[in-house]
């Protein structure tokens, strides 16, 4: 489920829980500002009340935002879901939030908007999410916004390299910092080099053979300048991390050719055609 404006979209893929839809077309979309979404709402105060937080009330005024619900597939669902086999319990979510919570700063380093992580944990006995992590810019400004967000506006193949470098302070509080028994530093400051074009890449960005491929010479590294010393274990990213470490001892983050999961990049070396100039980007 999502929510986005007034309105309220469902998914369900098997065609099994939400009623009026089919296979071919799994979806249905609620409109809150109306009179039949309202009443729709209001009777299912199980399915939509998860939906009402950050100020999004489900009816006629406008929510600022968007927010996802994804629902967690119990054991017993499992077993008869034509989806996936794999269940998810309370105890590993909770694990992956704790895992999150401890690499939120460096989640922030490439990212061209986001300026704010927070974990919420949500009670079935609290009226309201409790915050137990943030992560946040702290020296964050319209100019460090305009560095940040260089590249959607950028022409992606200028006649010169372009650098954009800027700091960046990272404070973080709660679950997965040093203070709370994890190993993140409640504060960070990182410096993050970048350009645009140059070398083998703007040559293989500006080759009208490859254009469908849409190839952006863009490419960045991110080096902690505090607590002083090198990050362990290097890794890439492509605006956010890939679980693939380059044993460097800063992050390194371009607009790679990923594997069709987005969990690798892509290469090889017996390859032809198209799948080789992904590989060689």
């Amino acid at each position: 489920m999502f929510v986005s404006g007034t309105k309220v979209v469902l998914f369900d893929p098997q065609a099994k829980f939400v009623p009026g839809i089919n296979p071919a077309n799994p979806g249905k979309m609620i409109d809150c500002s109306t009179e039949k979404g309202k009443q729709l709402v209001t009777s299912l105060p199980d399915v939509f009340n998860s939906l009402r937080v950050w100020g999004n009330t489900l009816n006629e005024e406008e929510f600022d935002g968007t927010i996802f619900r994804f629902a967690l597939r119990s054991e017993e669902q499992a077993q008869v879901s034509r989806l996936s086999n794999q269940s998810h319990s309370l105890q590993a979510m909770t694990q992956l939030l704790k895992e999150m919570s401890c690499s939120a700063s460096t989640m922030l380093l490439f990212l061209k908007n986001v300026e704010n992580i927070e974990i919420y944990n949500w009670k079935s006995e609290d009226e309201e999410p409790i915050l137990i992590h943030q992560t946040k810019i702290t020296n964050n400004s319209e100019r460090l916004q305009k560095k940040r967000s260089f590249m959607l506006n950028a022409n992606p193949n200028p006649e010169i390299p372009v650098s954009i470098d800027y700091f960046l302070d990272i404070e973080s509080n709660g679950m997965g910092t040093t203070e709370m028994g994890g190993k993140l530093s409640p504060k960070e400051k990182w410096v993050v080099c970048n350009q645009l074009g140059g070398g083998n890449a703007s040559k293989m960005a500006q080759d009208p053979r490859l254009a469908h491929m849409k190839l952006i010479p863009w490419a960045g590294v991110a080096g902690r300048l505090d607590p002083i010393g090198s990050v362990d274990d290097g890794i890439a990213y492509c605006f956010l991390p890939l679980p693939v470490k380059t044993k460097l001892p800063v992050h390194v983050n371009g607009y790679f050719e990923l594997s069709s999961n987005r969990r690798d990049v892509w290469w090889g070396d017996d390859m032809a055609g198209d799948g080789r100039a992904r590989a060689e980007w």
